[in-house]
């Protein structure tokens, strides 16, 4: 598992997110693209793993932040439609959502409690 979210971290992150050659916002957008269905999958699959992690945890970090990476660069199209799946009233992946957004935000919950 380790090394699968560091793929996706050195391949979203490090290679595409700081080359110049994709700076362009149609780029970002293209290769966002790309990942959001598998990382939106995968985190949604992974969300109770996740939160069993300590907030520092490298793992739980670098995932946490290609999915927030995914989010702020995806196509909204792409992430409305992701999202529109997951709010089927019998189907809990709505749930698992809203929790890993939580997730998310509990990183930077000390900068403002400071």
């Amino acid at each position: 598992a380790i090394h699968a979210v560091t793929c996706v971290h050195e391949l979203l992150l490090r290679r595409h997110a700081m080359d110049r050659r994709f700076q362009k916002d149609s780029s970002r957008e293209r290769i966002a693209g790309l990942f959001t269905q598998p990382i939106f999958e995968k985190s949604l699959a992974s969300v109770r793993w996740l939160a069993r992690m300590e907030a520092t945890h490298k793992v739980r970090s670098i995932w946490l932040l290609c999915f927030v990476y995914i989010l702020q660069e995806a196509p909204e199209s792409l992430i409305r439609k992701a999202i529109q799946t997951y709010s089927n009233p019998s189907d809990a992946r709505i749930h698992r959502f809203i929790r890993l957004l939580r997730l998310c935000s509990s990183p930077f919950q000390n900068f403002f409690d400071q």
